[in-house]
């Protein structure tokens, strides 16, 4: 399958979708930071610009990359439990009982790589929504941290 194109977006792009179960959020140069609130789960979303003709073909989806970090806050870890991608309101895989954590924000690698197995065909735009999963902390004050640096997506033939 050849590369035929590559598209990535920063991630001060990222939104939350419940901004009530965030203590707070930042961004930087380098990305969106969130605090999650203590046990309340949450989704994060971001729309990449999608190629929908090249070369008078229509790419497939193969990978995507979430480039991310969690941290701990109180006596767990935040992770990543589910990524949806959607052809504009049509939701076109879901990736469910993930487990991903740690520090994944500088380069690519095995965890922030998720190769799509078949390639998706993508009619619009594409949207990739991340659930993350908050775990009950110590205290009512508790807050997990979830960072996104960068999400890309790669097309191929």
């Amino acid at each position: 399958m050849n590369i035929v194109e590559t598209i990535w977006i920063h991630g001060v792009a990222v939104k939350p979708e419940y901004n009530d179960n965030i203590n707070k959020s930042s961004y930087k140069g380098w990305g969106s930071n969130f605090l999650c609130e203590n046990g309340k789960d949450n989704w994060f979303h971001v729309a990449l610009s999608t190629p929908v003709i090249i070369n008078g073909a229509r790419p497939k989806l193969s990978k995507i990359y979430l480039l991310f970090s969690t941290e701990h806050g109180g006596i767990g870890e935040i992770n990543i439990r589910s990524i949806h991608l959607y052809d504009g309101k049509h939701k076109v895989r879901s990736l469910d009982s993930l487990n991903l954590s740690g520090d994944h924000s500088s380069a690519i690698d095995a965890t922030n790589t998720i190769a799509l197995t078949p390639p998706i065909t993508i009619q619009s735009g594409l949207g990739i929504s991340i659930g993350v999963s908050v775990p009950i902390g110590i205290g009512p004050s508790s807050s997990f941290p979830v960072k996104f640096a960068t999400i890309g997506a790669e097309f191929s033939e």
